[in-house]
């Protein structure tokens, strides 16, 4: 046979193998939808669904007469059902729910309306046909004999475990004895994990999730096995964590109706089920979680916020982003796909998937990281992608998005070196980069260091042997082993010093930085860093070249077998595709279900800190007018009254904060401040408060501590303070009258750099059990149920009291006995210092401030005219804005210098207080920089007051206001 023949032949062959595969493709292809190919059929009537019989068909143009205002679709609050609120405030059902009924109501022509209803309203209303359909129930014989009538699958759910957080996970749980779980009552989960679980367990039988939470709390079951999707109904709490069953166990819920004359509607969704398999309602599922997210993320934005995504939405309103070519993996120019890439632009991108905002790349490939710095601080772009904190930037994001570590890299086969050994070697930094500075911080007297100009020199150098080291962070070895492709090197040197990476904000970008880092919450950056560590770029575009000669002629060969193999291969496509889509369903159920832990986690912080400031706004008032009425008050009733009204108002306020700070402190974000104090002096303002509390009741209060030296100590004073009044506050409201109590400190011992103090509270009230005091410190709870109702009290004082003595590194204990009162005693370790601390001024004069003006921002008049009236007498000049622009605007048209300080409320239409305090840093005349801005708002936390000053103020002042604290300001600045 000649060569041209054989050739021929091959030539046949390869054609007869290529038409088989493109005529297999064109058989699975489906019709396309936004441009997409989909694997299922679309029908636009039950009608065209195949098997539907006329008798069907008949039978659902009885019911379009007979129910004329369509179905009712009842589903319980998951994340597959929630109240969503569009733009113009109306609500409506949203998620998973809604688009299947959507899909019901084009199929059949009827209306399905879906609506939310709690369990056992669900049940009932199924049962006496108030309710049409739902998809809460799972198939089994019990309930079809019960009555129902039921499709197959429609949803595919993980059980969940759900347990508080900081409890045993599931892998943790003890087993020496049996778990506790609480189970739906009438729900199918038992059934699934007796058949999965290899252990026995005690189930609790719940009906409602307030029961289920209260005993989460009090720990009578170890967990809550139930649908993952329940997870949305323990949003409002926070402190939940849930995670897979496992064995991974999965219930499947159905399209259910208890109705006889509703039977061809599950009938005909049957078929289409069949028909279509899963592919169709997966697509929806994950389009209706997509809404979940977005329902969760869009609720934490403000209209100020929201009206910002509206405008930057569009490639041609993008917000204008800075970007570093060659910061691998956080951010680089991939120049082999001509597209920006890393851990930033992956963030970015899931950002923008779930908000709409876009963002643009405006600076060139190779520009400096100098060069972008100046792009933000110039406003010729709003973010920088990967900024440090040593970078000049007006402002970083709340939270960085990758943490990274200090390294010597050297070639994989030099010998490891320690810190004795860096004198003899030749080391090599980067010229501008941060790594540089902090090796010479480390080793200031190195005389062998070698500086380049970029990285690409010093790569070339490390791997030509040229220098024995290069000091630069981790990410740069991957860009080494991972991008560049060369695995010859290692971590030879671990620094003890970590960088983090945050997004960086040019000046008036307040409301950007607050979208980014709200959206950054809902975001696994650490999957993603996780991701791009091991990701290793164009290896198998660059093999593929170097095989390409021997895949040519190996291709010749492999061709005929090609041929005896696709028979084999159409056979088996679509198992292959079955199982790939299998394991693609159960990674998107995983995916999801995660997501949504992480949105639920943050929920309950953000409510109770919007609650915060819609209480705290108007208490402002109410506190404020209170002040204002007493000045003016003539009769000792009035006096009395208002005074009645002062004491409620601050026992709102506490009721407040104990709230914020137990939620701060349950999920993990509670944090002390380190400064200066005099435990003399932090006794002394204690025991004011409390002195005239216990005159009331003839309480005979002494105070102990004398062998406390007379110096400055590191502390926070206002934890120690609360602490210290709390146990006070409850000593005296259990106390009856003419009983004792005593606060005490002691000196147990001392040395030059600290001292170790025992703080005790003594009283002779009531006394507790021992079983009471073993239910003293846990949340809500008080030593006798009765107590809130005969003193009083939330009972979170004492468990805030003990997390707060737990920061400082001490422990709360309580000794008592029944009728012969309670001591409260912890012991901290103080460090001492040599900060002086000036004299407090508590003399509450107003002095006189006449010829010093004020611009005051604020957009609510009551709290104009309370900032008016209680500076009256210091006689300085307000003129008032009513908002940011306007603020803004009255400071532009002023003469320099004209205004001595700016109070400066946040939260206002137009232009809110953050932005306003950096539109005025931002003007070119010399008071801009610094007259003093001060915040005077209801956002009164302490990441609120960093806050403040990160946007460029000089002080904050929370609200309700407290006019020694203005005085106080106004001294500090205006004196």
């Amino acid at each position: 046979m000649s060569i041209h023949n054989r050739i021929q032949k091959i030539e046949i062959l390869s054609l007869f193998v290529s038409s088989i595969l493109l005529l297999t493709c064109d058989i699975e292809r489906g019709p396309a939808v936004n441009g997409m190919e989909q694997a299922y059929p679309v029908y636009e009537s039950f009608k065209a669904i195949p098997y539907v019989t006329q008798e069907e068909i008949e039978s659902i143009r009885r019911l379009q007469k007979i129910y004329p205002d369509g179905f009712i679709f009842g589903m319980t609050l998951s994340t597959e059902c929630f109240p969503a609120q569009d733009a113009n405030g109306e609500y409506s059902v949203g998620g998973y729910t809604s688009l299947f009924c959507a899909l019901l109501s084009d199929m059949f022509d009827i209306q399905f309306t879906p609506k939310i209803y709690n369990w056992d309203d669900l049940m009932n209303g199924l049962r006496d046909d108030s309710i049409d359909f739902t998809c809460e129930l799972t198939k089994n014989q019990e309930r079809e004999k019960s009555g129902f009538y039921m499709t197959g699958d429609v949803t595919e759910r993980t059980v969940k475990f759900m347990r508080i957080l900081d409890s045993p996970r599931f892998l943790d749980l003890p087993k020496n004895r049996m778990h506790r779980y609480a189970i739906w009552e009438g729900g199918i989960a038992e059934e699934l994990i007796k058949a999965a679980d290899l252990s026995d367990f005690t189930p609790v039988y719940v009906r409602d999730f307030e029961e289920v939470y209260s005993l989460l709390k009090s720990g009578e079951v170890d967990a809550f096995v139930h649908d993952g999707v329940s997870e949305a109904a323990f949003d409002a709490y926070g402190d939940i964590v849930a995670e897979n069953f496992f064995p991974v166990v999965f219930s499947q819920t159905s399209l259910a109706t208890h109705n006889p004359q509703l039977k061809p509607v599950i009938s005909i969704v049957q078929k289409f089920l069949k028909t279509v398999a899963s592919d169709k309602l997966s697509d929806l599922y994950l389009e209706g979680y997509q809404q979940y997210l977005h329902h969760k993320l869009f609720n934490l934005f403000s209209p100020g916020q929201l009206r910002y995504i509206e405008n930057h939405n569009t490639p041609e309103t993008a917000v204008r982003i800075v970007a570093e070519y060659d910061n691998y993996p956080v951010s680089f120019y991939n120049k082999q796909k001509k597209q920006w890439q890393g851990i930033a632009f992956d963030v970015l991108n899931t950002i923008e998937n779930m908000t709409g905002i876009k963002f643009t790349v405006v600076n060139d490939l190779n520009a400096p990281r100098d060069v972008l710095i100046d792009k933000i601080k110039n406003a010729e772009a709003s973010l920088f992608v990967s900024a440090e904190l040593q970078d000049a930037i007006p402002f970083l994001s709340a939270k960085p998005y990758q943490s990274d570590y200090f390294i010597l890299i050297s070639q994989a086969d030099y010998p490891d070196v320690n810190a004795h050994r860096l004198s003899l070697e030749r080391i090599g930094v980067v010229m501008g980069d941060i790594s540089g500075a902090v090796f010479q911080a480390y080793f200031p007297n190195h005389n062998k260091l070698v500086v380049y100009q970029n990285r690409e020199e010093a790569f070339k150098d490390i791997e030509d042997g040229e220098i024995d080291l290069l000091m630069d962070k981790h990410n740069t070895l991957l860009s080494l082993t991972n991008y560049h492709e060369k695995p010859g090197f290692k971590v030879n040197l671990i620094l003890n010093r970590s960088y983090d990476t945050y997004f960086g904000f040019g000046s008036g970008n307040t409301i950007l930085a607050y979208i980014i880092d709200k959206s950054q919450k809902m975001v696994d950056t650490a999957s993603i860093s996780d991701r791009w560590s091991r990701e290793v770029l164009d290896y198998q575009e660059k093999m593929a070249r170097v095989l390409a000669p021997y895949l040519t002629a190996s291709s010749l060969f492999l061709t005929a077998a090609l041929v005896l193999l696709a028979v084999l291969f159409i056979k088996n496509r679509q198992r292959g595709k079955d199982l790939e889509y299998l394991v693609k369903q159960r990674t998107r159920e995983l995916e999801i279900q995660t997501a949504a832990a992480k949105v639920a986690s943050q929920t309950k912080s953000d409510f109770l800190a919007r609650m915060s400031h819609e209480i705290r706004t108007p208490l402002n008032a109410i506190t404020g007018m209170t002040i204002i009425a007493k000045k003016s008050a003539v009769s000792d009733k009035v006096i009395a009254s208002l005074d009645e009204i002062t004491l409620a108002s601050n026992h709102l306020l506490g009721i407040i904060n104990d709230i914020l700070d137990m939620s701060k402190i349950e999920s993990g974000k509670f944090t002390l401040i380190s400064e200066a104090l005099s435990l003399r002096q932090t006794f002394k303002e204690v025991s004011d408060l409390i002195t005239s509390r216990c005159q009331e009741k003839f309480i005979n209060f002494t105070q102990e501590y004398e062998s406390i030296p007379v110096c400055s100590v590191l502390g926070d004073k206002l934890r120690l303070k609360q602490v210290l009044i709390n146990l006070l506050g409850n000593a005296v409201k259990f106390t009856p009258e003419l009983g004792e109590i005593t606060l005490s400190a002691v000196l147990e011992e001392e040395t030059t750099s600290d001292m170790r103090v025992t703080f005790r509270v003594k009283d002779s009230g009531i006394g507790m059990t021992e079983e009471q005091c073993s239910r003293l410190f846990i949340p809500f709870e008080q030593a006798d149920s009765s107590i809130s109702a005969r003193f009083g009290g939330t009972g979170l004082g004492l468990a805030i009291s003990q997390n707060l003595v737990h920061l400082m590194g001490g422990h709360l204990a309580v000794q008592s006995s029944l009728g012969h009162g309670s001591t409260f005693m912890f012991t901290l370790v103080l460090k001492k210092t040599d900060i002086q601390l000036e004299g407090s001024d508590q003399s509450g004069e107003i002095p006189d401030f006449s010829g010093k003006h004020i611009l005051l921002a604020e957009d609510i008049e009551i709290n104009r005219i309370i900032v008016r009236e209680l500076l009256e007498d210091s006689h300085v000049d307000i003129e008032e804005a009513v908002d940011g622009q306007n603020a803004y605007d009255m400071f532009v048209a002023s003469e320099t210098g004209y205004y001595d300080l700016v109070l400066m409320d946040i939260q206002m239409p137009n232009v809110d207080g953050y932005q306003a305090c950096g539109m005025i840093r931002a003007l070119n005349r010399t008071d801009a920089a610094t007259v003093p801005i001060i915040a005077m708002t209801a956002n009164a936390y302490r990441e609120d007051i960093d806050a403040a000053l990160k946007s460029g103020m000089n002080g904050h002042i929370a609200k309700p206001i407290d006019i020694n604290n203005v005085i106080r300001t106004l001294k500090a600045y205006l004196q």
